[in-house]
């Protein structure tokens, strides 16, 4: 591809991405974004999982296009983070779950979900939650009641009135263990094309009094759980419309208009540039996912200035108050069963695994690509060095050395002075961005897989560069040390938590998985449910006796509110 070409592409491609930014940033101020969380429970045992399902949504509950990250948090009762998580939003949907480890304590939590471009609004979601840890036995607030209401055993002991919905249609209400289930949805209000291009989630989960001594929130209500509050300090959140949001601060005499870089190393890696303002601030936008969690923070063109990365965390004074709950003594056998119940659906977890789903990956194609010229090493005779390496084999690059310093350039063939034009070379090593060329130099060339190279000049995030060197080890392991010269930064960004498809057993016959035992009392969680491709639905009971809720929750596609609920009897 001619040189010309290649540099007339990027500098378009750049103009693009700001016209991009200056048109969304206009719709974004015109449209305000609200985050609602659907949960599968709001009561947990110690070894269970929390089911979710988050919704982004504009001021019409319709899908927002805004943020593409989204965030859950769980704070104890001191309002202290336990854990946190990052899921990826895909028009305006995302869900994952968070497992309750046998090391978080009973007692009540508070749980905050938020998008970047909620927070700049200084509103957050935030709902109860009950942790009862049957291994620790530390749960204070026992109420010495013998009432039964609401257990196991005062369902066993009586006839149940089993709650149903005209719109949710079963084919029974009364079923046997590891029986099929069939639901259908009334044909009425499947004509309803708003209704049936809805946003969903469907629960099917056993019931009792602990699993009810807490409301879940629903689409209906769930503004009523979103609280704003002006201790929230915005000034350093930036709206994630793209991916992830690295932000800071030079700080020294010379700090404007100065190249900072970002790498993240992988295969392939992501790389990417951004210029600091007149006050010395950056942004970086990182596409998603990330290859991986930490990220390599450099100045380009200064070393006499300090890089300060920003952090955000929610203060306490915005965290709501947390509900304190009084347990019935009554409950502590319902409460034992179900953790037996947990510990034989941990054992054979082999045999249930839940599927991973592939993200997208935006960034799949290095930057450079496809301007590269490969030389895996295995090819040729191998040497020691780096030096030899270059010399021997690699045509489009050599190297000065001036004063004990080594210097890396490519070499132009189509121009003799692409040396002058375009600057220092990029070189990097497993995709980190390598500043100190001796680190380059000094490295066994044996441990090396390949190189990569674009040997004319390369213009990138406003910067013209005289080729790019790519160096990958064979292990993936190269480590880059940190000196004063040469000062590096790391950001350790949380990792991107997987979406799945949850199991759910099929039992076509009587002898199918006869000696694997399912104890569920989740029997069906789908964050992603369509009435266009299942609104004939079906699914097996477990061997655990007792009453399930069945629960549609979400929107129609004109943003009205949709919460369907209907109960079925396992004997």
């Amino acid at each position: 591809m001619n040189k010309r070409i290649v540099m007339k592409y990027h500098i378009i491609s750049a103009l693009r991405i700001l016209l991009f930014f200056g048109v969304f940033g206009v719709y974004a101020q015109s449209h305000q974004e609200h985050v609602y969380l659907r949960v599968n429970t709001a009561s947990l045992l110690s070894g269970e999982s929390l089911y979710y399902k988050i919704y982004v949504l504009d001021e019409s509950n319709k899908p927002s296009s805004l943020s593409k990250l989204a965030y859950i948090e769980l704070f104890d009762g001191k309002k202290n983070t336990v854990t946190k998580q990052k899921v990826l939003v895909n028009e305006g949907i995302a869900s994952g779950d968070l497992f309750i480890d046998k090391e978080i304590a009973s007692g009540s939590y508070k749980l905050i979900a938020y998008t970047n471009e909620a927070l700049k609004n200084t509103e957050l979601f935030q709902t109860d939650l009950l942790v009862v840890n049957p291994y620790q036995n530390n749960f204070e607030n026992w109420e010495s009641s013998s009432d039964t209401t609401g257990t196991s055993q005062e369902i066993v002991k009586k006839d149940v009135v089993i709650k149903s919905s005209d719109l949710l249609l079963l084919n029974n209400h009364e079923f046997g263990k590891r029986e099929k289930v069939v639901v259908n949805f009334d044909r009425e209000i499947l004509k309803n094309t708003s209704f049936l291009e809805g946003n969903y989630s469907l629960s099917v989960r056993k019931i009792d009094a602990f699993s009810k001594i807490e409301s879940i929130p629903e689409s209906k209500n769930f503004k009523h759980y979103l609280f704003k509050d002006a201790s929230l300090d915005t000034k350093q959140i930036t709206a994630e419309f793209r991916g992830n949001i690295i932000s800071g601060k030079l700080t020294g005499d010379d700090i404007a208009n100065k190249t900072i870089t970002a790498s993240v190393p992988g295969n392939p890696f992501q790389f990417k540039l951004a210029t600091t303002n007149e006050n010395g601030d950056f942004y970086l936008v990182l596409d998603n996912p990330l290859p991986s969690s930490t990220v390599y923070l450099q100045p380009l063109n200064t070393t006499d200035a300090l890089v300060t990365i920003d952090s955000f965390y929610i203060p306490k004074k915005a965290i709501r108050e947390i509900k304190s709950y009084d347990l019935k003594l009554a409950m502590q056998p319902d409460i034992a069963e179900r953790a037996v119940a947990d510990q034989i659906e941990n054992a054979y977890y082999d045999y249930k695994r839940d599927t991973l789903l592939e993200v997208a990956n935006e960034s799949v194609k290095k930057f450079y690509a496809p301007l590269e010229k490969i030389y895996y090493l295995d090819d040729f005779t191998r040497f020691p060095t780096m030096q030899e390496t270059i010399v021997e084999i690699v045509k489009e690059l050599y190297f000065k050395k001036k004063k004990g310093k080594y210097t890396l350039h490519s070499r132009d063939y189509e121009n003799e002075y692409s040396e002058n034009l375009f600057g220092e070379t990029l070189i990097f090593i497993d995709g980190i961005i390598i500043r100190d060329t001796d680190q380059f130099f000094n490295y066994d060339a044996r441990k090396i897989d390949r190189i990569e190279v674009v040997n004319s000049g390369y213009f990138y995030g406003g910067k013209l560069f005289n080729g790019i060197a790519s160096v990958y080890t064979k292990e993936g392991d190269f480590i880059l040390e940190n000196n004063d010269e040469f000062p590096v930064y790391k950001k350790e960004m949380l990792p991107l938590s997987s979406t799945k498809t949850y199991f759910k057993p099929t039992y076509k016959t009587a002898t199918s998985n006869a000696r694997i035992p399912d104890y569920r009392y989740q029997l069906v969680w789908e964050p992603i449910f369509n009435l266009k491709e299942k609104a004939n639905y079906s699914f097996y009971t477990s061997d655990v006796p007792g009453l399930y809720e069945i629960t549609l929750d979400g929107f129609t596609s004109n943003g009205d509110p949709v919460s369907m609920c209907t109960q079925i009897l396992v004997k």
